[in-house]
């Protein structure tokens, strides 16, 4: 649960802290911009991916009843 609500928050703070000051950009990439945008890129998509399989996770936990039987089920 804690990743579901807490990736949106990071990439918004480290995509905030690149524009303002270019942490990746200057110390972790010497300059680079483009490596800099695509390994943020690559940590974006990468949190999203884990964040849809928790999600994923959690909604399969949830115990479900059918409304309808099962022929109706599958009509509605």
């Amino acid at each position: 649960m804690t990743s579901i609500a807490l990736s949106p928050a990071v990439w918004n703070i480290v995509a905030r802290n690149e524009y303002r000051n270019h942490t990746l950009t200057r110390k972790v990439f010497g300059g680079n911009a483009g490596a800099a945008c695509y390994f943020l890129a690559a940590v974006i998509f990468s949190f999203g991916m884990l964040r849809n399989v928790l999600y994923r996770h959690a909604l399969l936990q949830q115990p479900h009843e059918l409304l309808l039987p099962q022929p109706w089920n599958t009509l509605a």
